[in-house]
């Protein structure tokens, strides 16, 4: 597997995560990059998880609890790609676009909740539905595939991309858990959720998201993209 990063470092990090983003968006837009959405909320009350957990009907995972309530509750980060042409043409056969995409959101997984359980319901024994039966959704990506928690797994907090259309990434393991997703995003200079964007630093379905291999590399160089979030 791909380098790991302890939960206590991980904590540390969220001070340099804000501004790392900042500096790619502003690298991102000098190369031509529009920014679409650039936004931070304040962290979540306990309050509001526990309304939330109450409405799913199960604990959210921590990892994601502790981001919501001491870091932020709502992320939505979007700068537009930037025109391909001028990418050199060893990056554009290996990325499909220059894009920065972050999003998560506490009252989303209300919705994304409710969405799988009723789409179970109206598919019963549906055996293309399985990897949804244990999983709490994250975030579903524009062509209707999702980053879920794995509660199926030996690492209940674990996010793994599903594909009910089988992309090339369908079942890849991201991250040990929210904190590592999101550390690992920062490095990457937040390449996107869909697998077409992130399929580059994914060595194999096992791997997890690379932020040091040599894509990733070759990637922040093009950008000029240092980050301070270590």
């Amino acid at each position: 597997m791909s380098q790991t990063f302890a939960g206590e470092s991980l904590m540390a990090a969220w001070d340099t995560w804000v501004k790392d983003w900042e500096t790619a968006r502003d690298l991102l837009v000098a190369k031509g990059g529009r920014v679409v959405h650039f936004e931070v909320a304040p962290p979540a009350t306990a309050k509001e998880v526990l309304e939330v957990e109450k409405t799913i009907g199960k604990p959210l995972p921590a990892s994601f609890k502790r981001v919501v309530t001491q870091f932020s509750k709502e992320v939505n980060i979007h700068v537009r790609s930037v025109d391909k042409s001028i990418i050199p043409q060893t990056l554009r056969t290996l990325f499909f676009r220059g894009e920065m995409f972050l999003i998560w959101s506490l009252e989303e997984v209300v919705y994304l909740e409710q969405e799988r359980q009723t789409m179970l319901e109206r598919s019963e024994g549906e055996r293309l539905l399985d990897p949804w039966r244990h999983v709490c959704i994250l975030q579903t990506c524009a062509n209707g595939d999702d980053l879920v928690f794995d509660e199926s797994s030996c690492c209940p907090e674990a996010i793994r991309f599903l594909s009910i259309k089988h992309a090339k990434g369908n079942g890849y393991l991201l991250a040990e858990n929210f904190e590592d997703l999101i550390h690992r995003m920062t490095l990457l200079a937040l390449p996107g959720y869909d697998d077409n964007c992130w399929l580059p630093f994914a060595k194999d379905s096992t791997s997890m998201l690379d932020p040091h291999c040599e894509n990733a590399r070759i990637w922040r160089e093009w950008l000029g993209f240092q980050p301070s979030t270590k």
